[in-house]
């Protein structure tokens, strides 16, 4: 309830200007009109404000509402957030964009090999059924009915055992032997550290029982050091670390492998990757040359071109073995030796004549070494034509009458390598069975190399509000697929693993989830199903129809086994910004350095380009000035082009055709640039069309020229 006015209605006569000015002097007395005249300017005041309250609020309310404007256009810091594997709500003020600003690699090594890489031995009596290649069970009519392998490792070093064993009677534990293959000590438990003692070479593993029963064994874990490690495959790093904000739709993703020491950064849009590890593929397409002659192996070496650090290699063998470095001399198979001289690096491997097929007496030649890389072991086709499963194959050692063979290897099968599958034709291309893998190979550089780092998306999209971010790896990006055809059902399939006649569209891993098929790098709609074959889950993707088979597919898929591909994600630092005013800014700094980018740019392709093989295109629907397109010695395709139209173009005219060989693996964005520097919707090199064409209309304006430059990658 509003207080009562003091009313004073007596008007009075105002004072003079001097009075007002001056004030009472010290003897004057008051006039009574002008008293009347005070208090009645005090009580119309007062009125006044009593009546016109609401005036005040709404004054009060636009004042905080000046103070918020003013607050979101101050140009604060940009807010940073760490983000973990898995997944968490991240809260913002405003629709922004966020970037990395840190992330790094991580390595961990699994001495223990797979239960189907063919290295584990049974106790006879023991049933053993590999329920998936970390998981096997185990039915025992008594104690003792032993699973076992042998590990190498090093003297004087510390190890953790880790096993998730199962059953009522169940048994785990590891003993050291010496080179000799002596016991060293005593059996160690299972879940639990030791160093390894001086003359250690190597650790049996024992999935053992007490009495008979039913048992699971799972994710078996042999790492360096006296803390647990996450389960994984042999070596692995982390692969294709993603953000996505299913909130924005929207992901973030690094292509390649990251390894401990490994660190990202970003400068200007562009990342890029301080490498500390070098991790390669060692199959056919390398350099190898024959270096020696063992007892029952042989030694084959290949210039790695780059310097490593000896004593850092490491080695997979293509069933998953971690091969162990040589010690002071050559003594059997199965080793490696790093060694490096004028700050290159040279790789050493003794291979088994039993794996390479390669006889006592033989010398392999360069290219015979290369074909045992890609996946194939040679033998005698004279005695065995063609191959077939159930024994060892015959080897070739060139003496009179045996005629040279080769077969695919395959390390789940009983013997190593795959029934017909022989050929007395030199392989040249790698081995297509999922019973293989190439050798893999990870080594520590010299010294640190800074190189870009490929990325699906630069930034990643955050909505006002909530956003439900989740951190992820092994991710595998725009894979090359084939589609199948069944003529019965009139379907094309992507990843159909119920029949061995569509393995042509297999992906390379095996995946549970597939989701995204891209045809030519646009994606497409296909439906995705799930099916179980031999007791394993597999996606698929179909579409009911018989698709163009000029078409490129590639999907978008997550492993079934991520152990066999990633290390778990290590945490992700991004940054983004808090109020309206640093969005802005942030938006302007872009194109900013997208202006500048086109300007260096646009200096370098006149600079670089100069020993480039320049082909001019011809241009088509009316377009005028040139369309220019070459490709480097790193199969790089540049394209340069400044072009003008009498009329606005509408959205997808072709403005140049592109040769085979010079079309993108997926669509590409040529930035354009006009005459005054400003930035325009750009164009694109667009594989599905075969050319380059029109993204957007917006940016042309009748007869006015537009420049751009881009580089990619050639299909």
């Amino acid at each position: 309830m509003p207080e009562q006015l003091p009313k004073w209605q007596a008007i009075g006569t105002e004072p003079t200007i001097e009075l007002q000015t001056n004030g009472w002097q010290p003897g004057m007395k008051p006039s009574a009109q002008h008293m009347n005249w005070l208090f009645n300017r005090a009580y119309k005041c007062l009125e006044d404000l009593q009546n016109n309250k609401a005036d005040l609020t709404a004054l009060s309310t636009l004042s905080q509402t000046v103070s918020i404007i003013e607050n979101q256009l101050s140009n604060e810091p940009p807010v940073q957030s760490t983000l973990v594997r898995g997944e968490q709500t991240l809260t913002t003020e405003h629709d922004s964009t966020a970037r990395v600003t840190a992330f790094e690699g991580d390595t961990i090594v699994n001495l223990a090999p797979l239960f189907d890489s063919g290295l584990w031995v049974k106790n006879p009596a023991a049933t053993i059924t590999i329920d998936s290649p970390n998981k096997i069970t185990m039915v025992t009519t008594g104690p003792y009915e032993t699973y076992l392998v042998k590990v190498s490792v090093k003297p004087n070093t510390p190890y953790f055992l880790g096993v998730i064993a199962v059953g009522d009677g169940v048994l785990v534990d590891w003993g050291e032997y010496d080179l000799s293959g002596n016991v060293i000590g005593t059996v160690k438990p299972n879940n639990s550290s030791f160093t390894t003692s001086s003359n250690a070479a190597s650790i049996q593993i024992n999935l053992s029982n007490t009495k008979a029963g039913t048992f699971t064994y799972e994710n078996v874990t042999l790492v360096e050091g006296t803390e647990p490690k996450t389960f994984v495959a042999n070596i692995q790093g982390i692969t294709n670390p993603t953000i996505d904000n299913p909130t924005t739709g929207d992901s973030l993703t690094f292509l390649g492998t990251f390894h401990k020491g490994d660190v990202v950064s970003e400068d200007k849009g562009q990342y890029f990757k301080i490498k500390a590890v070098e991790e390669m593929i060692l199959d056919g397409s390398l350099p190898w040359v024959h270096s020696n002659v063992g007892t029952d192996y042989k030694i084959a070496s290949v210039n790695l071109g780059i310097n490593g650090v000896a004593g850092s290699e490491k080695v997979v063998k293509y069933n998953g073995k971690i091969l162990p470095i040589v010690g002071s001399d050559w003594t059997k198979g199965d080793e490696v030796q790093l060694w490096t001289t004028s700050n290159v690096s040279t790789l050493y491997i003794s291979a088994l004549n039993t794996d390479t097929g390669f006889g006592p007496n033989y010398v392999p030649t360069a290219d015979e070494w290369k074909a045992y890389f890609l996946g194939w072991r040679m033998y005698d086709a004279n005695a065995t034509v063609p191959p077939q499963n159930g024994g060892n194959l015959p080897q070739y050692n060139g003496a009179t009458g045996q005629i040279k063979g080769w077969a695919k290897m395959d390390y789940t099968t009983p013997y190593g390598w795959r029934g017909s599958t022989g050929t007395l034709t030199l392989p040249t291309v790698r081995n297509d069975l999922q019973g293989w893998q190439p050798y893999k190979l990870v080594f520590d550089l010299a010294s640190p190399v800074k190189e870009p780092v490929q990325a699906i998306n630069t930034v990643l999209k955050l909505s006002k509000g909530d956003n439900a971010l989740q951190v992820s790896e092994g991710r595998i990006v725009r894979e090359v697929v084939k589609a199948y055809y069944d003529g019965n059902t009139k379907t094309s399939y992507i990843n159909a693993r119920n029949t061995s006649l569509a393995s042509a569209s297999w992906t390379s891993i095996k995946t549970d989830n597939i989701l995204q098929v891209y045809a030519d790098g646009e994606p497409v709609e296909w439906f995705i199903g799930h099916q179980t074959v031999n007791g394993e889950p597999y996606a698929y993707a179909a579409i009911e129809f018989k698709v163009d088979e000029t078409i490129q597919f590639s999907i978008d898929y997550e492993p079934l086994y991520t152990f066999g591909v990633t290390a778990p994600t290590n945490p992700i630092t991004i940054e983004y910004q808090s109020n309206l005013a640093s969005v802005v800014n942030q938006n302007v700094e872009d194109i900013v350095e997208l202006k500048e980018d086109v300007a260096v740019i646009q200096r370098d392709m006149v600079i670089k380009g100069e020993g480039l093989n320049w082909l001019n295109g011809t241009l088509l629907n009316g377009f005028t000035g040139y369309v220019r397109f070459a490709k480097d010695s790193n199969n790089y395709v540049h394209i340069a082009m400044s072009v003008k139209t009498p009329t606005v173009p509408s959205i997808n005219t072709l403005i140049c055709r592109l040769p085979d060989g010079f079309l993108p693996y997926d669509t590409t964005v040529i930035p354009l640039a006009r005459e005054d520097g400003s930035i325009q919707p750009g164009v694109l090199a667009f594989k599905y069309l075969k050319g380059v064409v029109c993204q957007s209309n917006s940016g042309f304006v009748a007869d006015k020229s537009l420049y751009g430059y881009v580089m990619y990658k050639a299909n």
